[in-house]
This record gives C-alpha cells, sequence and structure tokens, in this order.
C-alpha cells in the first residue's frame, strides 16, 4: 500500500519527568597482555557498579549478536604539524592495504581542517573508494591556526558534529582521531569561561555516549605537539570525582567513551588494528540505575569479571541530569537542531526533501512544504491500531558567515491508520514550516529530529532557490 499519506495531529504537550535511564554498556574483554580475549562469557561473568552500588544486569548481548560497528577515521589537519599528516595518510594506506577488497565493517574518513570538518569518503565497505579518496585528499598549507581559543572551539564543534551524526544509529561507531586534537587547562580560564566549558564539554561526552562511540586517538611520540596543548595523565579520568574537573583533552574523552589511546609508538598501522580489534569484541550490557540521581554530577561505572585473569575496557561513567529547563528533553533536542544546523556536515540519518517553497508578498518570509518518507521515520503503536511518528522540524537563516538571522521550530506528530510494517514503510508525511527570512540571509538550513530516537536530518536551500521561490499573499510571516 505504497502512497499511504500520514496526517498530523496535534502534537501532545511535553511534560518534564525526571526518571531513571537505562544505562548500556559496550563492553570489550582483554587478557593481562591488553589483547582481546578468545573467550565466552555469558551474564553472570560480569558485575557492574555505579558510585559503588551494584547493578541488577538487564540485558545481555555476546559480540556475535551485537552490529557491526562503522569505523569512522579522522585526519587532524588542524592540530598537526604538515610533515605528520602525511605520515598519518601514509599509515593510513598501509592500514587499508591490510584489509580485504570487501570490509567487514562500513568505513568512513573525515578531514579537520583549519576552517571545516568534511567528508572526504562516506561509509563505504569498499576497500578501493577508500583508497582512492586519501590518494586524491588536496594537499594543505602549512599554516596553522595560531589562536588556541579558535583551535579548541572548532576541535570540540567536529567532535559535537561527529557525535551527532551518530544518534539514533543502533549500531556502535569507532571514531579513530588521527592526531592529538587540543585541550585546555581550565584554571588558565576566566571563571565564568571556564563553568561554560565545563558545561558543554559534559554535554559533549554524554552526547558521545549517547551515539554509543567510541574515541581512540593516534598520537606518535615523536610528532609535533604545539604550545598550550593540555594532554593530561594517564589516570586523570580514572581517579577524579569529575574527569573534566581541571581540564580537556582526546585522551580524557577517550577514557569517558571506553576508547583507547597510543601515545607510545610509531607504528600506526598496529595501533588502528588493535583499537578496532576491541570493537570486534564487544559485548552489549544494558542496566537500570538502582538510584535516581539529578545532580548534574559525574557517575563512575566499575564493570568486573569473575575471572581474574581479564579485565574490561568500557565507558567510565557518565553525567546525571540537572532539573534545570535547560536541560529538559525538549529542550535539549532544540539545541542539538540548532549545532547541526551550524554544522558543516549533512545529516543524513532521517533524510528530509524541500517539495515546495512559498515567499510572502513582502518576501520577508518563506513558507516550507517539506517530505519525509514512512520508511525513514520511526513509528510507535498508538490507540486503535494507528501508528504515531513524532519529530521536531525547524529551520535557521544564515547569512554568508554562518551567522544566525532567523529561526523558527516546532513539533509535528503525524498519523496513520496502520500498524502493519510494510504499510508504515510506504506512507508518505508531508508538513510545512514558517521562517523569516531577513535581507541578508544567504542560504536556510531545514532540520528534523525524531523525538523517539534522536536521528538528525538536513536540507540546505540557497539564495538561488529562496529568491526564484513563488511569491503568494497567503503565507503570514512568523509572530516573533
Amino acid at each position: 500500500m505504497r502512497g499511504q499519506s500520514a496526517s498530523a495531529v496535534e502534537p501532545a504537550t511535553t511534560t518534564l519527568h525526571v526518571s531513571t535511564q537505562i544505562v548500556l554498556l559496550d563492553v570489550a574483554v582483554i587478557d593481562k597482555k591488553g589483547r582481546p580475549a578468545n573467550v565466552r562469557l555469558d551474564r553472570d561473568d560480569f558485575a557492574v557498579t555505579e558510585d559503588g552500588q551494584a547493578q541488577r544486569i538487564l540485558s545481555f548481548e555476546a559480540p556475535s549478536q551485537a552490529s557491526a560497528s562503522t569505523h569512522v577515521f579522522v585526519l587532524d589537519q588542524l592540530n598537526t604539524a604538515p610533515a605528520d599528516r602525511a605520515y598519518y595518510l601514509i599509515s593510513f594506506q598501509n592500514y587499508l592495504r591490510s584489509l580485504p577488497e570487501t570490509l567487514a565493517n562500513p568505513t568512513e574518513f573525515m578531514v579537520l581542517t583549519d576552517t571545516v570538518l568534511k567528508i572526504v569518503q562516506p561509509a563505504t565497505r569498499k576497500r578501493a573508494d577508500l583508497l582512492s579518496a586519501v590518494a586524491h585528499l588536496p594537499g594543505t598549507d602549512a599554516t596553522m591556526v595560531n589562536l588556541e581559543s579558535e583551535r579548541l572551539n572548532r576541535t570540540l564543534s567536529a567532535l559535537e558534529q561527529i557525535a551527532l551524526e551518530g544518534l539514533g544509529d543502533p549500531a556502535k561507531t569507532a571514531v579513530v582521531w588521527l592526531g592529538p586534537g587540543y585541550g585546555i587547562d581550565f584554571y588558565a580560564q576566566p571563571l565564568t569561561r571556564r563553568s561554560q566549558t565545563q558545561q558543554y564539554i559534559r554535554y559533549l561526552t554524554n552526547t558521545f555516549l549517547e551515539s554509543r562511540m567510541t574515541l581512540h586517538v593516534l598520537f606518535p611520540p615523536d610528532f609535533v605537539l604545539y604550545s598550550g596543548f593540555h594532554l593530561g595523565s594517564d589516570s586523570q579520568a580514572a581517579s577524579a570525582a569529575d574527569p573534566y574537573g581541571s581540564g580537556f583533552n582526546l585522551r580524557t574523552l577517550a577514557a569517558e567513551t571506553g576508547g583507547s589511546v597510543y601515545t607510545a609508538t610509531n607504528d600506526l598501522v598496529t595501533a588502528m588494528r588493535q583499537a578496532l580489534d576491541l570493537e570486534r569484541g564487544s559485548y552489549r550490557l544494558t542496566y537500570r540505575p538502582s538510584e535516581t540521581v539529578v545532580d548534574g554530577k559525574f557517575r563512575h561505572i566499575r564493570v568486573t569479571l569473575r575471572n581474574p585473569n581479564l579485565r574490561v575496557v568500557t565507558k567510565s561513567g557518565y553525567y546525571a541530569p540537572e532539573v534545570q529547563e535547560q536541560n529538559t528533553p525538549q529542550a535539549m533536542q532544540v539545541f542539538q537542531m540548532a549545532e547541526a544546523a551550524n554544522a558543516t556536515l549533512p545529516f543524513q540519518k532521517l533524510p528530509l526533501r524541500v517539495t515546495h517553497i512559498d515567499r510572502s508578498a513582502d518576501g520577508k518570509s518563506a513558507e516550507f512544504t517539506l517530505f519525509a518518507e514512512g520508511k525513514d521515520l520511526p513509528w510507535r503503536p498508538d490507540e486503535q491500531e494507528t501508528s504515531l511518528s513524532e519529530f521536531t522540524v525547524g529551520g535557521l537563516g544564515l547569512s554568508k558567515e554562518g551567522k544566525r538571522l532567523s529561526s523558527n521550530f516546532r513539533n509535528v506528530a503525524m498519523m496513520t491508520r496502520s500498524q502493519d510494517p510494510l504499510v508504515l514503510a510506504g506512507t508518505t508525511a508531508s508538513f510545512k514550516l514558517t521562517l523569516e527570512l531577513p535581507a541578508n540571509v544567504d542560504r536556510v538550513r531545514l532540520v528534523i529530529s525524531s523525538q523517539q530516537d534522536g536521528r538528525l536530518g538536513c536540507v540546505d536551500v540557497d539564495r538561488a532557490a529562496l529568491t526564484n521561490a513563488t511569491m503568494a499573499q497567503r503565507v503570514p510571516a512568523p509572530k516573533p
């Protein structure tokens, strides 16, 4: 029954309910030498504590049952000396050549330059595609961004975009960062600025965890380390009450996500292989915290094994929510959508299309007709044999420099009178969004975010499309 249309219904009023969450752990098991352990374990072999309190494991999946993870390689040109970039690329090429022509895991290649994070090769299982992308990567100038605050901001922005791209994806993602990243000592910042940075980094960490992303950092000992870089210590994340109490660096973020850091070897091919070998043997555990905590503090997780000769690698914890208006689920969703709208990555986990644009008679606003296919939307069964899909759609008017000039967000709920998966897959959803268009708007980015699983989708409308849009007097300008 393809072609069935879902009808819009009035979205339910959002109410904040503080409740315990389900915590998901991806757990790699290694031997005393740090190698993946070739053993078969069951639920009773694991024990989990949160802040010292024993937790009951709700679900358990062995590695053979877990979904294949996606591998994302990021070349950090922003924080890496030009000569060292070449070594990373050669090592990445040699790693790829050691793999079969058809890869076991979808693999993506990104580059962080001094201006933008860009996807050089989208996720693929074809080794030849990745080798071609590396071979045709444009050269870069030797100039570097010297302002420390700019390099930190651009590094954090890149990490956030990567984390947002993974929202709602049921498969695990391993991010291999080729470069040192950038860090900061919080005590070098003014108190107000320090608090803002810490809050953002806590949000970034939780977004990584929500996206089931593990960060692995490769930074050989002989490479150039730029002044001001805050490397941190191996024990910082494990010993501190707050892992980011004194500063931020990629070493700490890797530990928080259950990843690894390689700073003592120049053999990057082996380091890449070791990091991703951990991903292939991961167990998946979930638990519901026995205590509801809403103080915003870090909750330490510890996983132990019955066999004393084995140990685990997993995330070290998460930040508990705070009961504040800005941390409601709806407000956080809008915040993530606004961040995605200002990003450079094309978010496509929830595909969105513009089918029509109507300009108001005075040209100061436009109504966008948007379209999504039922097969891409998450549906949940509702009453009387119906299904409901709820999402938030938003638009931002941006200048040439990327400055936000206007914005509008609204909740949308689509209902269809069926719960048959085949019927839902063939359903189409069409909805509208009105946005102010100040005179200096250069482009519009439209964003959709599922309220059920957090997946994001974006579509861009350039100045030419806005100029050529149909003039329609019936479209009112939105109220401020």
